[in-house]
């Protein structure tokens, strides 16, 4: 299994997040740097995947976007699992 770890402190900002979850993600160059291809991407996975977002209490408004979009893929995708720490 593939764990990724995911600072929220990093999310804030649409931009940034989305070029963070790119790399962190190790996303293919059609990521499309907004929530519904974040979700794409996730739901996608093949590879068992688990996600661990450190700090969320720490992040604002956009980062808790990220993190329902994190969530919502996981429900929908058996091969992905997110948990929010901290």
């Amino acid at each position: 299994m593939r764990t990724i770890v995911i600072n929220a402190g990093r999310l804030e900002e649409k931009e940034t997040a989305h070029a963070y979850m790119k790399r962190r993600l190790r996303s293919n160059e059609y990521y499309g740097n907004n929530l519904d291809a974040l979700y794409d991407v996730l739901s996608a996975l093949g590879e068992e995947t688990r996600i661990l977002v450190l700090h969320p209490k720490k992040a604002g408004a956009y980062t808790k976007k990220v993190i329902d979009t994190l969530q919502e893929a996981a429900q929908t995708n058996p091969n992905l699992e997110v948990k929010v720490l901290g």
